[in-house]
């Protein structure tokens, strides 16, 4: 039902700068990966690993 609603809500509206702003947080929000545990990444919550793994090889902090 949620789905449905906001779909059609979406579908109504005209302002391009609504819609830029309804793109960003899905996109923001969409799976992109899983964890080694299958637990799902948001693009955000990759990148924040991705600049954290970044650090750790920078400061020698990695296993070979």
């Amino acid at each position: 039902k949620v789905k449905i609603s906001v779909m059609q809500k979406i579908i109504n509206v005209s302002e391009a700068s609504l819609l830029d702003k309804i793109n960003n947080i899905l996109e923001e929000e969409m799976i992109v990966g899983f964890t080694t545990d299958g637990k799902p990444l948001t693009k955000e919550q990759y990148n924040n690993r991705l600049l954290v793994a970044e650090n750790q090889i920078k400061s020698g902090d990695f296993i070979t």
